[in-house]
């Protein structure tokens, strides 16, 4: 009896040691592969409670049922295409309410003009243009795609690209935004207002997908990770193609973690400003070396902010833009 004892003992040990192996959920501790491979759960990542949580949005399926031509791009990162999204109601609307407001583009911290950016800018915020039918129509298909309430949409930006114009390789994220109340752009949808004889695409380098223009034609991609949606996604770094023949009518509406209209109305959208007691300098410390004053440095120098900002870039980002005194 005590024989069999000790090599029913022995029979567990094994079970429990060889290999890894497991036996009612417990894991050899010196096993040396992953849970999984052991037979055993991995442990989740531990979560963060003070990271909001983002609704994914509707499968093609559902899109498909709702009487949307949407076809996905890119899986991972998620980039859709909806074919005739806008109707000829919606784009006359856009093109002819944007044209008498056009004004050279802007970018960077500083809001400079530059060649890297070298379209026109048009803002559709008054209450005739977020009061129009067309306006609300549009912003309803987006909240209705993206499982989002239409107070997390910005106002729509309308540009216009003539020929020769573009806007280099670039980030929809803004770092200021994740201080504020409306949260940063989580995603980005893009509309194509006419077509474009040649050129002026929407190119992912890091996906290798190029969108050609076409009228009535939308894209969206997420320009966070939709289970982080605090952490920006660098693989959707994009860029506008040359306009080589021809002109372009595009606008953007980008799509926030939290309500921005209410706080917009409310002048409550100082991008600049931080939370807390820390605001921010009125210049940069120079005396402080060779360091970079600000976190989004490393993310705007690889976006070429260095080149198309050099002013703000130079003093502030100096580390990344490798324009410290030693180096110059």
């Amino acid at each position: 009896m005590a024989l069999y004892f000790i090599m029913k003992v022995a029979i567990i040990v094994c079970l429990l040691t060889a290999n890894g192996r497991v036996l009612g959920g417990l894991v050899n501790p010196h096993w040396k592969g992953t849970a999984a491979e052991a037979g055993a759960e991995e442990p989740a990542e531990p979560s963060n409670p003070s990271e909001p949580a983002f609704p994914p949005p509707k499968s093609v399926a559902e899109l498909e049922a709702l009487g949307y031509k949407v076809t996905l791009l890119n899986a991972d990162p998620m980039v859709y295409q909806f074919d005739d999204l806008l109707t000829d109601n919606e784009v006359d609307f856009l093109i002819s309410n944007a044209a008498p407001l056009l004004e050279r583009s802007t970018g960077g911290m500083e809001r400079e003009v530059s060649d890297y950016r070298t379209s026109s800018t048009a803002w559709l915020q008054g209450p005739s243009h977020f009061g129009s039918s067309a306006v609300e129509s549009l912003k309803g298909k987006v909240s209705e795609i993206m499982n989002v309430p239409i107070l997390n949409q910005e106002h729509l930006q309308v540009l216009n690209y003539q020929p020769g114009q573009q806007y280099k390789i670039h980030h929809d994220w803004v770092h200021e935004h994740e201080t504020v109340p409306c949260g940063p752009r989580i995603a980005t949808f893009f509309f194509y207002l006419n077509d474009v004889e040649e050129g002026g695409g929407t190119h992912f380098p890091e996906l290798d997908l190029l969108v050609k223009p076409m009228k009535g034609k939308a894209i969206l991609w997420y320009n966070a990770f939709m289970d982080k949606p605090l952490r920006l996604d660098m693989r959707v770094q994009h860029a506008a193609t040359p306009v080589l023949k021809g002109e372009k009518w595009a606008s953007n509406l980008w799509v926030h973690i939290h309500d921005f209209i209410t706080p917009f109305d409310n002048g409550d959208l100082n991008v600049m400003e931080k939370t807390g007691n820390e605001t921010t300098p009125d210049a940069p410390d120079l005396d402080k070396g060779c360091i970079d004053e600000h976190k989004g440095c490393a993310m705007w120098a690889y976006s070429g902010e260095c080149e198309a900002n050099p002013n703000y870039m130079s003093l502030w980002c100096r580390m990344s833009c490798k324009t410290c005194k030693d180096e110059l």
